[in-house]
């Protein structure tokens, strides 16, 4: 069975919100027998990410 998905979500750095957190439209699927959301996250905000390899290499909080 799949469902459609839409919404919302907020991606923030640490508990409290800020100037620096993106919202995005979500639309998507999610794949009850997998359990795995495949979806399109769509900004509303220009978003500018700094990422350095560091943070993949790591899979700090940044990455993530």
């Amino acid at each position: 069975m799949h469902l459609h998905v839409q919404g919302g979500l907020v991606l923030r750095k640490g508990a409290y919100r800020s100037e620096h957190d993106a919202f995005m439209e979500v639309d998507g699927v999610y794949v009850t027998a997998t359990g795995q959301l495949q979806a399109v996250l769509k900004p509303i905000d220009r978003v500018k990410l700094n990422l350095e390899q560091q943070d993949f290499d790591l899979q700090t909080a940044d990455y993530r």
